[in-house]
């Protein structure tokens, strides 16, 4: 399988849309099939599974959280990503393993963080290219009010 699958990373307002727009533009006028999935979410299952996680009915523990969102990827990676793969397609993906980290499980260190994250896509056999983007506190500021949040 030709694992050309990209995950584009980074903070709320650090461009990442704007991006995976761009690199689908560009692959796709060299006649490449691109696909794009976001996390979490990407497939019927994941995005439910996005719904409670956004927007919880009850408190939710932190490990339920982390569960959940691994349950999404998984979703997404099994029944998105590796058919996508296997097809030929350029997968770019809105966030992944990282963010996650970032955002529910802050307690592990990097190294930590880069373990669990290889063993992931080890196990299916996947080997994402990361792009993490950065953001000063100033542009985000900006971003965010001119999104009226």
């Amino acid at each position: 399988m030709d694992n050309q699958y990209i995950v584009v990373e980074g903070s709320d307002f650090a461009g990442k849309s704007e991006l995976i727009a761009k690199l689908k533009e560009h692959y796709e006028s060299r006649g490449r099939k691109v696909t794009v999935v976001r996390e979490p979410g990407g497939d019927p299952i994941a995005e439910e599974l996005r719904q409670i996680l956004k927007y919880p009915k009850h408190q939710l523990c932190p490990d339920a959280e982390r569960y959940l969102f691994q349950a999404a990827r998984a979703q997404v990676l099994e029944h998105v990503v590796r058919p996508a793969l296997e097809r030929g397609d350029l997968v770019i993906s809105d966030r992944a393993y990282y963010t996650t980290v970032c955002y529910q499980l802050g307690e592990f260190t990097s190294s930590v963080a880069d373990q669990v994250c290889e063993q992931t896509y080890n196990a299916l056999g996947i080997a994402p290219i990361n792009l993490i983007l950065n953001i000063d506190y100033d542009t985000f500021l900006k971003r965010q009010a001119s999104r009226g949040i």
